[in-house]
């Protein structure tokens, strides 16, 4: 029984012995796998650590550049906004403080200004710049400009504000006026220093300026009316002349709204087709036969009747209409020559331009579509243009003379000594007629000073210029046409001025 027991218990030490070892392998094996996933699951982690911390990496580098470009915007936005705060108030042409300059300024002087304080508030234009531009370029126009600035600069006392307002305007506003007169010597000198030739594409240049003045308070405490006050006084000078300077006053503005209303009436003249061409007859005074006729304008105006264009031909100029007004005109005339060429009737007719209508581009373009359009006879056609236009704008009209003289148009100078009567300007423009002013004809005839009227004769017969005299109503100025050699006349002594369908043709012209 202790034999068998003890071989029971020696097998079951094996037995357990072995299952001891099998165990142990076992529980080794998964300690080795166990240690293999932790190891894997170590290094997972630390993977992804290494990830996270590139990414954070990666996304700190992203973070620092668009910090960056946010400094650097705000550093383009804070240099933009100087360049605006610069430009608001600086004019980069001239470097003169501007218009919104300006208009600050006067209202912190406005706003404070006691009842025994004086401010004068100067606008100046260069006059006839935009002409200057035309035959010289902008970039000549830009230096003109800067020169002009700088002599501005001259006259400025420290109580005095420089801005240049628009493209050829300045304005100069003055503190501390002891009296309204005493701001006559500062005008004074601004035409001063504008005296001396201005140097542009290597020839000289005079300048002239036009002038308007307001005070305040006496013409006001706001700034925008102090600043239209001045410019409603610029506007007067140019009207009177140019070159001069004119003060606000309160007629100035019952002025300017009556153009304002003008303009608008005249607009819907042009488009209501309210205008008429009339004709009056041109004869040669010593057998009183039949020339032509001279072209007008006249305005059947809804509320005045029948008005001469005249009177309105300077606002037509100023307000750009003259273009449109001077087009109509010439086809309107070239369409009546056509009417009269089918009658059997051949007359001249003298056609008015305007300068604005000559300076156009296709202003020869559109001649010739009308002589096309027509049909009629060019040479049957005279331009009459003013001796103002023709003085004041002499080279500028050098391209188009020569194109209008191909063509066989006849010219004519109109309003010869009305304002300038320069005898050596006959001879640097190509004109076949001139027409002396009424006023000169009229002066010299009551001062019976023939002579200065023949002498004038002497001069254009020798450059093959005929003379002309027109308003001629008494038979002593007939008379007086005959003696000093006029070749051509008109007026009411030789017949009125008709539309063209009441127009009389004696029949011996038939």
């Amino acid at each position: 029984m202790s034999h068998v027991t003890f071989l029971l218990a020696v097998t079951w030490v094996q037995v357990a012995g072995a299952a001891w070892g099998v165990a142990s392998l076992v529980l080794i094996i998964w300690l080795l796998f166990y240690l293999r996933r932790q190891e894997q699951k170590r290094r997972a982690v630390a993977e992804e650590i290494n990830k996270m911390a590139s990414g954070m990496e990666e996304e700190r580098r992203a973070a620092q550049v668009l910090i960056q470009r946010e400094r650097d915007a705000r550093d383009r936005m804070r240099s933009q906004i100087d360049q605006l705060q610069m430009s608001s108030s600086v004019d980069p042409l001239t470097e003169l403080q501007n218009y919104y300059a300006l208009m600050t300024w006067l209202d912190s002087v406005t706003t404070t200004i006691r009842k025994e304080e004086k401010i004068a508030i100067l606008m100046m234009n260069i006059d006839d710049f935009h002409q200057i531009i035309d035959e010289l370029g902008h970039s000549y126009g830009d230096e003109l400009l800067i020169d002009v600035a700088h002599r501005l600069m001259q006259v400025m006392g420290e109580d005095d504000f420089l801005a240049r307002t628009e493209s050829d305007t300045f304005a100069m506003v003055s503190q501390n006026l002891a009296d309204y007169s005493e701001y006559e010597e500062k005008v004074r000198k601004i035409q001063t220093v504008m005296n001396y030739p201005f140097q542009l594409a290597g020839r000289e240049f005079v300048i002239t300026l036009s002038m308007g003045i307001c005070f305040a308070p006496q013409d006001g405490i706001n700034t925008r009316v102090l600043l239209r006050n001045a410019d409603l006084a610029l506007q007067n000078a140019k009207r009177i002349g140019k070159n001069t300077y004119s003060y606000y006053t309160a007629e100035l503005e019952e002025l300017s709204t009556e153009r304002m209303m003008q303009h608008a009436q005249l607009r819907t003249a042009i488009s209501e087709h309210q205008l008429e061409v009339w004709f009056e007859p041109c004869v040669d005074p010593f057998d009183e036969s039949l020339v032509g006729f001279g072209a007008s304008v006249r305005w059947r105006h809804p509320d005045r009747g029948m008005v001469n264009f005249a009177e309105y031909r300077g606002l037509a100029e100023d307000t750009n209409l003259s273009v449109a007004i001077g087009d109509w005109l010439l086809r309107e005339c070239c369409l009546q020559l056509r009417r009269w060429n089918d009658e059997g009737r051949d007359p001249v007719i003298a056609v008015p331009l305007f300068f604005k209508q000559l300076r156009e581009e296709s202003f020869i373009e559109k001649l010739d579509a009308v002589l096309e359009e027509t049909g009629v006879q060019s040479g049957r056609l005279m331009f009459e243009i003013r001796e103002d236009t023709f003085f004041e704008n002499e080279e500028r009209l050098r391209p188009v003379i020569p194109k209008i003289r191909e063509r066989g148009i006849q010219l004519a100078m109109t309003y010869f000594g009305d304002r300038y009567g320069s005898l050596t300007m006959l001879r640097k423009v190509p004109v076949q007629f001139l027409r002396i002013s009424n006023r000169i004809f009229a002066e010299e005839t009551q001062a019976n000073n023939v002579e200065f009227l023949k002498a004038i004769d002497a001069v254009t017969h020798a450059l093959g210029i005929r003379i002309a005299v027109d308003r001629i109503e008494e038979p002593e100025d007939e008379a007086v046409l005959k003696d000093m050699g006029c070749h051509y006349a008109r007026g009411l002594l030789y017949g009125e001025s008709l539309p063209g369908d009441k127009v009389f043709f004696p029949e011996k012209n038939a």
